[in-house]
Order: structure tokens, then sequence, then C-alpha cells
């Protein structure tokens, strides 16, 4: 038999060639942010905005920031040792109508002035309202000139008092009490209360005794304070004390020499 021939060997298998690498993804552009929503009025200052709704800064500037429209109060020192309530108005600044407010009270009345209620002082005289009568010989206090009294005890037990008629364009009082004498001086320091046209009490006044004035060749020694007039006040009742906290170093009578002056006159 004849030899089988050799089986020719088998070719080597070709290499694969090498797969491509994969391009990268482009970068996804980002979303455009949603324009704000027209007015929905011509003019109008509110819009919509990522489905919020705002307002234009411009005319929340203008209202002040109080779109409701309400009315805003305000309770301030009035300067008289109690608070007012004031309402705010449109383009007032409050802060510099508080210091206006504080700067006239500095000016012009002590630290411990306050005011006397009309119910406090009826219980105190006895006295609610004063007739024609009592008020017939109130001197005037006009605008541009002082008033003196002299007061002095009558020969019977009675409220003694001096009452002066103040005109509508006073609105405060410089008091001045002068020493009775220069070796043991006394004064007249009084119970200030404010009465209306018809007579009646309004409010009085404690505490506002301001300094002592030292004697001098033309007049004695002197104490001095400060009155704020309230509207509606038309007449200024003036009645002794016996004593006063601010003042229990002083002998106090009741009689002496008071003047009264306008604030804005030169004071005595």
């Amino acid at each position: 038999t004849a030899p089988t021939a050799p089986t020719a060997p088998t070719a080597p298998t070709a290499p694969t060639a090498p797969t491509a690498p994969t391009a990268p993804t482009a970068p996804t552009a980002p979303t455009a942010p949603t324009a704000p929503t027209a007015p929905t009025a011509k003019g109008s200052p509110f819009f919509e905005f990522g489905g919020e709704e705002y307002v234009d800064t411009a005319y929340l500037e203008q209202k002040e920031f109080n779109l409701e429209g309400r009315k805003r109060f305000y309770s301030i020192p009035d300067g008289l040792g109690g608070l007012q309530v004031v309402e705010r108005e449109k383009g007032l600044n409050l802060a510099a109508f508080t210091e206006s407010r504080s700067e006239a009270a500095v000016l012009t009345l002590a630290d411990s002035y306050r005011r006397i209620s009309a119910s406090q002082l009826q219980a105190m005289t006895d006295h609610q309202c004063f007739t024609a009568k009592q008020l017939a010989n109130a001197k005037r206090l006009t605008s541009d000139q002082p008033v003196d009294f002299w007061p002095k005890p009558g020969f019977k037990p009675a409220f003694e008092f001096v009452v002066a008629a103040i005109e509508s364009e006073v609105k405060s009082i410089h008091l001045i009490s002068y020493a009775s004498t220069s070796r043991d001086p006394s004064y007249y320091w009084p119970l200030p209360i404010f009465l209306d046209r018809q007579g009646c009490i309004l409010e009085g006044v404690a505490g506002f005794y301001q300094s002592q004035t030292p004697a001098t060749w033309l007049q004695k020694t002197a104490l001095q304070g400060r009155l704020s007039v309230p509207k509606q006040a038309h007449y200024l009742l003036l009645t002794p004390l016996v004593e006063a906290a601010e003042l229990s170093t002083i002998t106090l009578a009741d009689q002496g020499q008071l003047r009264l002056t306008p604030v804005g006159l030169a004071t005595p």
C-alpha cells in the first residue's frame, strides 16, 4: 500500500484588528432659563418668574414697602413724661421726626417733667371747673411780653391761686420765682394747672424745676423751670405748694414774686 501523504500544516489565523475606540458623547447643552412671564396688564408692577410672583423693586420703594396701603402708627415719647401715638405719613422720615421732638424736649423741659391727669387734680383741689368770676382777674400772657404776679394769702382759708390767660401763640413758658429775702429766702413755687376755654381742668405739671440762679446787685436769687402748654389750654392757674420732691432743701411759702415769660423772649 502506498504511503499516505502528510497533512499540510494549517495556516496561522490572522490576528484580529483592534476595535476603534468609541467617540465620547458630546455634553448636553444647559437648559435656557425660563423667561419671566410678561405682566398680566400693561404697566403692572407684578410679574411671574419660575412659578413665583414678584413685584418690581421701584414700585415697592415707591409704596414704602406697604403694598396693602394700611395705615401705620408708632408710639413715640412726647417729651412730657408720656407716649404719643402718631400716624406715619407718606414720605415722612420717622427718625428725623423723633429726633426733632427729643431735641425740643431737652432744650425746654426738665428731665423730671411729668404731667398730672385731670382726674388726679380734681381729687387734689376739689375742683373740676372754675367759674368766669374766679377767672375774671386773669392776666393776659401774650407772645411778646412777660407777666408778673405777687401772690399772697387771703384773710380767710381758701384755695388760693393766681391765673394767666394764654394766647394761642404761646407754646412754652419760662417760670421764675424770686426769693422773698436774701438772708432766709423762701419761694412761692406753684403747682401749674392748665384749663380749657370753659375754665375746666385739662392737666397739671410736676417736676418742672430746672435750676437756681444766684443773686445779683439787681435781683435776688431765684428758682426757674419751663412749662409746655398743651393744646386747647386757655388759662394757666398757679397755686402754691407746701413742698416739692425736687426742692426738699428749699423753704416754700404761699407768697412771693413770680414772672412768666413766653419762651422766645429773653428770659430775665
